[in-house]
């Protein structure tokens, strides 16, 4: 249920403006604003905001399964995760609190796109304990990596922070994804007209909780930029590269769609997915684009796992992802971009911004002669 759904709500089970913002601790005004649609709290308060209303039998958990109420479950989850590891000051770094995060969101869409339970309830019933039994759910997941990642990140780089004996913490973790009934964001993400479920949530979750690490370049571009910019790509296409993108077995003739520095993958899953809606394509062939078309770049651990989760729907192992930096002509991430030469068909991407670099960095980047 949307904000502005839910105070309505509220409101027509009794609950005055005046009431609402001052078990909120906000004003009236911040009040009418969101229920006008004007504004957003910020997550800690949209979080009381919905604590407020199952308080009242006003519950998320009933809305419908549509697009909305996977992406309001979605980010209900997070919220929770979020409170979870701060609250027990269990992290040293946001960083690490989001590193975590990602890997239990790619473990978590990596089993139900495997027609698996994903984290669930099922976890609390392993005779080694909650954190034990979450850890090793975790770190299985690794199995899903695409083999382009093989040799560049390691079932270690899946496994959780959390400590064995941490039962009480896996638990509200565990709880955390309740909100996502089983299959609910595997299928929701695969479906041609869901948008980018993963961009669009944790563009709110960075905002709020990484906004100081500028330094990382970590922005994530907004679902509408994305949506615009592959709409004009694919405006653009030719019917002979239409001919080619209709098929599978087609697609070398196309070439690569890539993303060189692709976050969480927001342009390749837009892209899958609005192809597929444009041509009704069904999904297996977005099955084969996920694997065959779309290359990702990114030099952040945590973004290519971000990326994977977004990209996990299609089908896992999905996409050609790579753990680099995409600028780089040397080393072994120079053979990365190298591999690339002369095989792709189209660049989609918002080059990272916010982070400073002296010139004898940019020297190893050097594009044009």
């Amino acid at each position: 249920m949307t904000v502005s759904g839910l105070v309505e709500a509220i409101h027509q089970d009794g609950v005055s403006t005046l009431a609402l913002a001052e078990a909120l601790q906000v004003s009236p005004d911040s009040v009418e604003r969101w229920r006008e649609g004007r504004t957003t709290p910020r997550p800690a308060v949209e979080g009381r905001l919905r604590r407020f209303a199952e308080s009242r039998g006003i519950s998320d958990r009933s809305s419908g399964g549509g697009i909305g109420a996977t992406e309001a479950r979605l980010d209900l989850a997070l919220r929770e995760l979020r409170e979870a590891l701060h609250r027990r000051g269990r992290l040293s770094s946001r960083n690490e609190a989001l590193d975590e995060v990602a890997r239990l969101i790619f473990a978590h869409t990596a089993s139900e796109r495997a027609g698996g339970p994903g984290i669930g309830a099922h976890l609390l019933s392993e005779p080694e304990g909650a954190a034990d039994s979450l850890r090793a759910f975790v770190s299985s997941m690794a199995e899903s990596l695409p083999e382009s990642l093989a040799y560049e990140m390691s079932r270690t780089d899946f496994e959780l922070l959390l400590k064995p004996g941490e039962d009480d913490l896996a638990r509200e973790i565990i709880s955390a994804f309740e909100h996502l009934s089983s299959g609910l964001l595997a299928a929701a993400g695969a479906q041609a007209d869901s948008g980018d479920l993963i961009n669009h949530a944790f563009g709110r979750f960075l905002a709020d909780s990484f906004a100081d690490e500028k330094e990382l370049g970590q922005y994530l571009t907004p679902t509408e930029v994305v949506q615009f910019m592959v709409q004009l790509a694919l405006a653009e296409l030719s019917d002979e590269e239409r001919e080619a993108l209709s098929s599978p077995s087609r697609f070398p003739a196309f070439g690569t769609v890539l993303d060189p520095s692709c976050g969480v993958g927001s342009f390749l899953a837009e892209f899958v997915r609005a192809a597929a809606a444009e041509g009704n394509l069904g999904t297996s062939w977005m099955t084969a684009a996920a694997r065959d078309l779309v290359v990702g770049i990114d030099k952040s651990e945590r973004m290519v796992r971000l990326a994977l989760a977004n990209l996990a729907p299609f089908g896992a192992p999905a996409a050609r992802l790579h753990l680099a930096n995409g600028l780089a002509r040397d080393g072994r991430d120079g053979e990365v971009t190298a591999t690339l030469n002369g095989k792709v068909g189209l660049i989609l991407t918002n080059p990272p911004f916010g982070a400073s670099f002296s010139g004898p960095d940019l020297a190893g980047y050097n594009i044009a002669g």
